[in-house]
């Protein structure tokens, strides 16, 4: 069943219980978008394929804590999309593309714990220098892909795979944090000779030697 709130499409699942955010339409000039937690009743759980993508007039976007999944070039060519608030404290998947050539976003927020399920998720988001976020499990290919403004990225506890060109063309990243352990593709770091790692004492990064990075002690009183 489809709903429609605010000039967006919502689907609803009445067997699952859910609504998952289904297109926005045309005529939907807003710059700033907020989804609401739920809508008819049913929690607001996913933005899907392609649902906002090249939606040109749109600047912010506030997604929900009920939000879990933003899938496959959800956003992707939304050139003039600059901030991206995610309220959820859980799980935050994001898929292919998500996020792909979103020329100005600059700002991206979670509460939560995101998890890249596939490549390219930020891939040419040239002004994306903040992501207040910390993000777990894999790092896929090209995932920040010629993000050329992007200078700190946050990792978790659990073991983080960093697969082939994931920051090519990231170079202003200077720093990255891990409370767990980083594995490194052969070419994940590449042209990336100045960037720190931070991380604990008994961390198996120790023994990480690559492109001669700085490696930086940090203390249990770090904010995540």
């Amino acid at each position: 069943m489809d709903v429609v709130n605010e000039q967006i499409v919502y689907k609803i699942n009445k067997q699952a219980k859910n609504a998952v955010v289904f297109r926005i339409q045309a005529k939907n000039k807003n710059t700033d978008i907020t989804i609401p937690f739920e809508v008819d009743g049913y929690p607001v759980v996913e933005i899907v394929i392609g649902a906002f993508k090249d939606a040109k007039f749109l600047k912010k976007i506030t997604l929900p804590h009920t939000i879990k999944r933003i899938q496959n070039r959800a956003f992707s060519e939304c050139v003039n999309l600059e901030t991206v608030i995610h309220r959820g404290n859980g799980v935050l998947e994001i898929g292919y593309e998500a996020f792909d050539n979103c020329l100005n976003l600059s700002y991206f927020s979670s509460l939560g714990i995101v998890k890249l399920t596939a490549s390219n998720a930020f891939a040419n988001c040239v002004n994306l220098k903040t992501l207040d976020c910390i993000f777990c499990g894999e790092i896929p290919d090209n995932t920040f892909r010629y993000c050329e403004q992007l200078e700190e990225l946050s990792f978790g506890f659990s073991p983080t795979k960093i697969h082939s060109n994931a920051f090519v063309g990231c170079k202003n990243l200077k720093r990255i944090i891990s409370r767990g352990n980083l594995e490194f593709s052969n070419t994940a770091g590449k042209k990336l000779q100045k960037y720190e790692i931070h991380c604990y004492e008994d961390s198996q990064l120790l023994d990480l030697a690559y492109d001669g990075q700085k490696i930086v002690i940090i203390e249990d009183t770090l904010p995540f």
